[in-house]
C-alpha cells in the first residue's frame, strides 16, 4: 500500500499555521528572557508570512 505523503503540509491552512507556529516559538522566549529584538523581528516576520500564506488563495 502506498500512501501519498506531504499532500497535508501542501494544503494552504497547513503552511500557513506551521509559519504562524514558527513565528511564535521565536518570539515567546526572547519576550520572557532578554528581550533580544533580533528573534522578536524574525518571529513577527514568520507572522506576517503565515497570515499572508493563510490570507491568498491557492489554485
Amino acid at each position: 500500500m502506498i500512501i501519498k505523503s506531504g499532500s497535508v503540509l501542501q494544503s494552504k491552512k497547513a503552511s500557513g499555521v506551521l509559519w504562524i507556529l514558527a513565528g511564535l516559538l521565536m518570539i515567546i522566549p526572547p519576550v520572557f528572557l532578554d528581550g533580544n529584538r533580533t528573534l522578536i523581528g524574525i518571529g513577527a516576520m514568520f507572522l506576517i508570512f503565515g497570515i499572508v500564506f493563510l490570507g491568498r488563495d491557492r489554485k
